[in-house]
């Protein structure tokens, strides 16, 4: 089911949130989940709301939850598929946030975004993870192509934040 995006629970204004973001090197294998709590061990100790994480390499758009954070992946690998994720990108939200979500948007393996109802404008937190210098320009293109419309669907207060594997 859907939330409304107007309905419901509201941030309060003035709240303070801290956002931060994170190129974590993998979430797989058999320090996963160590990291993952390593990932909410400094979020609660620096008092993060809000962890945009890249280069994730998790196979799966999904939902877990670890001690009080939830943890939203995306991927470009399909259900059922064993391919490995080169890229991926999540983002790791404190429980108190979750009431006033009303969309995750796993675009794919280098995009993401959280919706949050606000008052005044709702806000959306935007995760990207840009192709490094060895891809193609088509790829970057590609990728820039996809950023500005998914920028461009939000109507709420954006902040954008990530890896944007930017060479002189």
């Amino acid at each position: 089911e859907k939330k409304h995006k107007n309905r419901g629970d509201k941030i309060p204004y003035g709240f303070p949130l801290k956002a931060a973001n994170l190129n974590i090197r993998g979430l797989n294998g058999e320090n996963g989940i160590t990291k993952r709590q390593h990932v909410t061990h400094v979020m609660k100790q620096e008092g993060i709301d809000i962890m945009l994480l890249t280069e994730t390499h998790v196979n799966h758009s999904s939902t877990e939850t670890h001690n009080d954070f939830g943890f939203f992946f995306s991927s470009d690998v399909q259900p059922g598929k064993t391919d490995r994720e080169h890229a991926g990108v999540g983002i790791a939200i404190h429980r108190w946030l979750i009431p006033f979500l009303y969309e995750v948007k796993q675009t794919n393996g280098r995009l993401m975004a959280v919706r949050l109802r606000s008052h005044g404008i709702n806000l959306a937190y935007l995760c990207c993870y840009a192709p490094h210098s060895g891809h193609t320009t088509e790829v970057k293109e590609s990728f820039y192509e996809s950023l500005q419309q998914l920028l461009n669907e939000f109507g709420d207060m954006v902040f954008l934040g990530g890896d944007f594997n930017r060479s002189e």
